[in-house]
């Protein structure tokens, strides 16, 4: 059913679900997770509460009570369902809804431990110590380019003759 069809019947109950299987369950924690969970100008994780409120219970009208938002519009219908009292009528019929928040609280906080633990810095920067080196490796010059370069400045100096400084020194003994 879509919010559309609710706005012209206010009076339309919901059909909620009371359980739905754990693939589903496992599906609406990893929509929530990819939703909330945020990079920070440092690339360090952390959740976007905000997003992980809304994600979750727009996915709990879609798998629960069978709601479609219209995607231009979904927060927009999330605030109206909020208003009419929809949120609490869903809530108050499922289940395991206790179940399914600590599953999404347990995915969202594993993914930000993992990702902003030590061991994952400490990779990241030598991903980023890795690329360094592979574009100063780019900037220096091959072995080719080396010799093309030595011959060219051995020919340069024979055009230019003996060097009387260097004959002087050939002389002195110093070399």
């Amino acid at each position: 059913m879509k919010v559309s069809e609710l706005k012209k019947d206010k009076n339309l109950k919901l059909e909620v679900k009371k359980n739905v299987p754990i693939a589903v369950l496992a599906q609406i924690a990893d929509s929530v997770k990819a939703a909330c969970v945020k990079a920070n100008k440092d690339g360090r994780l952390y959740c976007d509460y905000v997003s992980k409120k809304l994600n979750t219970e727009v996915n709990l009208f879609g798998h629960f009570a069978g709601i479609e938002f219209n995607e231009e519009n979904t927060i927009a219908e999330y605030d109206w369902l909020v208003e009419e009292g929809k949120l609490d009528e869903l809530y108050s019929q499922i289940d395991n809804k206790h179940e399914l928040f600590e599953l999404i609280d347990a995915e969202v906080n594993q993914e930000i431990a993992l990702a902003n633990s030590v061991e994952a810095s400490v990779a990241k920067a030598a991903v980023y110590f890795i690329n360094a080196l592979e574009i100063l490796q780019e900037k220096l010059p091959t072995n080719e380019q080396i010799k093309d370069t030595v011959k060219t400045l051995s020919k340069e100096m024979k055009g230019l003759g003996d060097l009387k400084v260097l004959g002087d020194l050939k002389k002195d003994g110093t070399n």
